[in-house]
């Protein structure tokens, strides 16, 4: 601040001498009554001064005070030739005011001091000279008004530098303390990255280490449930199936509220089918609600739209939560799903509405404004023996704000409620999805014999995972495709038998004692053994941006624990050689 002060108050001073320097020139030089000389002699002096004063602008050694000093007094050396020229004091009071301008440009009280008392200390000189009778020309009340007012001025001055001074000080404390607010939050923030870093690598560690010992427990289940032929075993299994995934769903859910709430939730957006959405949904509920003895009805409008573009395993994990939350609270009665379009957009946009109607246990009023907050469940007096988290629907809420959607509920104690969601889609195609309702047919879950969608007995695959039962698991669920398998269980053994013979496709997975296998994967491509050959990562690390992480490492794909038959199946027929493959009829 005090050098911009110094600064501006140098340009103006020096400004206003230029201007007055060249005022007092032409005034003496037009005035017939003038001697030449006289301006000839002001116009060297004032050369002389300009210069000195150019010279201590650029000198950085000067201090304000002696700059101002100098300035002020050469103006005023050519005040005082002007007032004895023209027999009048008004020369010398427009000096004075500029001066005060200049004093105030540079903050400086003594400054004005000074100057006030160099300009009574000329005006006295003037007195002196009138009282021995060389001028002719003070008239003595004015004199004394002049005065008087000089000194008032060198106060006033004073005071405007000083309330100038005080509101500089107080915005300068004012930005220190935004200074060290700025580095409270800066400290604040690398503190939160830091704890953002930290939750991010425990709930990678925590995926792993909870996901790999449901994939080994599904993925041995799935194997007794094909392949065992007594009924009460494969009941026993489907009970395993339904409370592994119940777990793998808590799971889920506890991940998926973290990436919300980390600000790390994507969206991917694809073209779909509405109808094959509808599939999996009624796939995935019908058998609860059968085991409840509860009625399901499907009612979907001929005219809603089948081709849509939009993230669709988010639209399918919100009605998953609305359908389960239905069958949890439902005793009696039936739910169902009601879909239906919107507001057709000459865009091709339409807002696709979806509604869960159950006859359950309803929601009271004053609990349904708190329905959609984390962790917090109503009526837990009542509902205490129903399992969930309390977050399914809260991850619903921010799924659908994420997709710019509207999730509600309308409800009656007692009596049921309606969970209802619009969400805007992209319709790609103009096909409608017809009458969905009468083509589909509620089934129970009817054991079936498991087909393989394909065999490749020729093709060559190398499965590595430092967990024994996970490469048992792989094994089994690729028993009927009839690859020939190779395990290695760590990064090592992996490079090693790449460097003996050429495989197919590999499966590896990430964290192994050793070498991992993202630094396997790198030795692999160093040594050019996997050049022709696509990477699989195998891992139970299902946090957000998984899959974009594993694929800017190199590998070719991305599998996430616990995995089932049909992805692997479906993993295998994408990057397997095309001519070893021979799909099942």
């Amino acid at each position: 601040m005090v050098d911009q002060n110094y600064h501006a108050g140098r340009l103006i001073a020096i400004f206003l001498y230029v201007v007055q320097g060249i005022f007092v020139t032409v005034a003496l030089t037009a005035d017939p009554k003038v001697n030449n000389w006289i301006p000839v002699c002001l116009l060297v002096a004032w050369c002389i001064t300009f210069w000195e004063i150019t010279r201590m602008t650029n000198e950085r050694g000067v201090t304000s005070f002696a700059f101002c000093i100098f300035t002020c007094l050469s103006s005023l050396l050519n005040a005082m030739v002007l007032t004895y020229i023209y027999k009048t004091f008004a020369m010398i009071v427009v000096v004075y005011m500029v001066q005060c301008i200049v004093v105030i440009c540079f903050r400086l009280k003594r400054s004005a001091v000074v100057i006030g008392l160099a300009m009574i200390f000329t005006l006295m000189q003037f007195a002196v000279a009138e009282l021995i009778g060389i001028i002719h020309f003070i008239k003595w009340m004015e004199f004394a008004v002049l005065i008087i007012g000089i000194l008032i001025s060198m106060w006033a001055v004073c005071l405007v530098v000083d309330l100038i001074q005080t509101q500089e000080k107080r915005f300068a404390e004012q930005e220190r303390s935004l200074d060290d607010m700025l580095h409270i939050v800066e400290v604040m923030c690398d503190e939160a990255r830091a704890g953002t870093k930290s939750k991010s690598a425990f709930l990678s560690n925590m995926s792993h280490e909870i996901r790999t010992p449901i994939n080994s427990m599904l993925g041995m289940n799935e194997m007794i449930m094909r392949e065992c032929k007594d009924e009460n075993i494969r009941r026993y299994a489907q009970n395993i199936e339904t409370s592994g995934n119940m777990l793998l769903s808590l799971v889920n859910d506890i991940l998926d509220f973290s990436k919300v709430e980390s600000g790390k939730m994507e969206l991917v957006y694809v073209e779909y089918h509405l109808s094959a959405v509808l599939n999996d949904l009624i796939n995935m509920i019908s058998n609860r609600l059968q085991e409840k003895h509860l009625d399901f009805i499907v009612d979907v409008d001929p005219t809603t739209p089948e081709c849509l573009m939009g993230d669709e395993m988010r639209i399918k994990q919100i009605l998953t939560n609305l359908l389960t939350n239905a069958a949890k609270y439902t005793d009696e009665g039936s739910v169902t799903l009601k879909v239906y379009p919107e507001m057709r957009g000459k865009s091709g946009n339409v807002r696709i509405c979806f509604e869960v109607i159950d006859t359950g246990r309803g929601i009271r009023l004053q609990d349904q404004e708190h329905l959609f907050d984390a962790f917090r469940r109503v009526d837990e007096k009542k509902n205490r023996n129903i399992e969930g988290t309390g977050l399914g629907l809260a991850i619903a809420s921010d799924f659908t704000a994420l997709m710019n959607g509207v999730i509600g509920v309308e409800s009656e104690y007692g009596r049921g409620s309606v969970f209802y969601v619009r969400i805007p889609q992209v319709v790609t195609e103009k096909q409608t999805i017809g009458n969905y309702s009468e083509r589909i047919k509620l089934k129970k879950n009817k054991s079936k014999q498991y087909d393989a969608m394909f065999v490749a007995p020729d093709a060559k695959i190398l499965v590595v995972d430092d967990n024994e039962m996970n490469l048992t698991v792989v094994a089994y669920l690729l028993k009927h495709n009839k690859v020939q398998i190779t395990k290695a269980t760590g990064g090592w053994q992996a490079v090693e038998l790449l460097r003996q013979q050429q495989f197919d496709l590999v499966l590896l997975d990430h964290m192994m004692p050793e070498l991992d296998g993202v630094d396997a994967l790198k030795i692999m491509k160093a040594e050019n053994l996997v050049e022709q050959t696509p990477v699989i990562a195998l891992t139970a690390n299902a946090i957000a941006g998984s899959r974009e992480k594993y694929l800017s490492l190199g590998f070719s794909d991305y599998l996430s624990k616990p995995i089932s038959g049909a992805d692997l199946e479906k993993c295998f027929m994408k990057w397997l050689p095309q001519d070893k493959i021979i799909l099942s009829e």
